[in-house]
C-alpha cells in the first residue's frame, strides 16, 4: 500500500468518526427544561438539525469519492511516464 492511500484512508475514517460524532450527539441530547428556554425562543426541530447534518455528509462523500479515484490513478506506478522523464 501506497503512502498516499494510507493517508487517505488515515482521513476518511477521522471525517467518518467525527460524523458519527456529530449525528450521535444530534439525536441524544437532552431536551433543555422549558425554565431553561426562554418562551419566544424557538426549539429547532430535530429533523431539521438532521437534516442539515446529513448535507456535509454527502458533500463531503462527494468530494472524498473524487478525491479516491485520484489517489487510486496516482497510487499506481506507471512505467511510461517514468521512461518520458528519464529520457
Amino acid at each position: 500500500m501506497r503512502a498516499a492511500v494510507f493517508v487517505f484512508a488515515i482521513g476518511v475514517i477521522a471525517c467518518a468518526v467525527a460524523h458519527v460524532a456529530i449525528l450521535v450527539s444530534i439525536l441524544r441530547r437532552p431536551r433543555p427544561a422549558a425554565s431553561v428556554v426562554a418562551e419566544h425562543v424557538p426549539r429547532p426541530r430535530q429533523l431539521v438539525e438532521v437534516t442539515w447534518a446529513l448535507i456535509p455528509i454527502v458533500a463531503l462523500a462527494l468530494v472524498l469519492t473524487a478525491t479516491w479515484s485520484r489517489v487510486n490513478n496516482n497510487a499506481t506506478p506507471r512505467p511510461d511516464v517514468m521512461m518520458k522523464i528519464a529520457k
